[in-house]
């Protein structure tokens, strides 16, 4: 429990000035009066990270996971939507789950090129789009992100 001696190395090891973390971030799309197309950006999942724009600077977006509200015969549809360079063709996923038994549910990793990618926190580029087609079901959206701070001297 006393206070010990201890040998430090001979030269300081380096210290990273910047936090990297790896977080699963919520965010809810609320119902509307009519099925809309939302689409899913580094800016949309920033609201779900505590610290948000304020404190991160950069993200990379692994997963995404969506579910509808499940109390009615609602689809949900998730269309990732590549970059046009990469000549990758969309992706488009439905499920209509089972009515008063499981929501309908869709889950999707991204491509090798857009995991690698980092984005500014407020970018805009659009990852995915999501849509329903009830105008009462509220849509819950999981995606698994890395986060970093900004350098800090």
């Amino acid at each position: 429990m006393a206070p010990e001696r201890l040998r430090p190395p001979n030269e300081p090891p380096i210290v990273q000035n910047s936090i990297k973390l790896t977080k699963r971030v919520q965010i809810f799309l609320p119902a509307s009066a009519t099925p809309t197309i939302t689409p899913i950006s580094a800016s949309i999942l920033s609201a779900g990270v505590p610290g948000g724009l304020t404190f991160w600077s950069k993200m990379r977006v692994e997963k995404i996971d969506v579910w509808g509200s499940g109390l009615d015969d609602s689809t949900v549809t998730l269309e990732v939507v590549p970059d046009s360079s990469w000549d990758q063709p969309p992706l488009q996923l439905v499920d209509a789950g089972t009515p008063g038994q499981r929501r309908p549910a869709v889950g999707v990793r991204l491509g090798l090129l857009d995991r690698a990618r980092w984005l500014n926190t407020a970018d805009t580029t659009v990852l995915c789009t999501v849509s329903t087609s009830s105008s009462t079901a509220t849509v819950v959206i999981q995606a698994t992100v890395e986060l970093v701070s900004p350098f800090i001297v």
